[in-house]
């Protein structure tokens, strides 16, 4: 059974307010469907012949999704997915904290 966790920004604070809002504008919340977002967490492969996330496999991470606003200044407008890699820790015993790398950029897909 897929693993699931609760998609949470730690600067929204569960508000669903989006984050950087200037201080003279009135936020607007997010839409419930991306406020109440569970990721499920699955093989990262997608099918037999993706040999770069087969590479990948042998690291053993697990691949999510979530959606999130297109534009956080119109927050009930369109929205993205963004997909997500995560991998255990190997040395419990040592685990500092989680980290997070972006691979991909403006134009520039993180894989593939």
């Amino acid at each position: 059974m897929p693993n699931k966790h609760r998609a949470k920004s730690s600067c929204d604070s569960g508000t669903g307010i989006p984050c950087g809002t200037a201080s003279n504008e009135t936020p607007t919340a997010l839409p419930t469907q991306l406020r109440n977002q569970s990721i499920t967490w699955h093989d990262c492969r997608t099918g037999p012949d993706d040999e770069l996330r087969t590479r990948l496999a042998s690291a053993d991470p697990r691949c999510g999704e979530f959606q999130v606003p297109l534009n956080y200044a119109d927050p009930t407008g369109p929205a993205i997915t963004i997909a997500v890699a995560r991998r255990a820790a190997t040395d419990t015993a040592h685990r500092l904290g989680t980290l997070l790398v972006q691979t991909g950029g403006p134009g520039r897909p993180g894989m593939g």
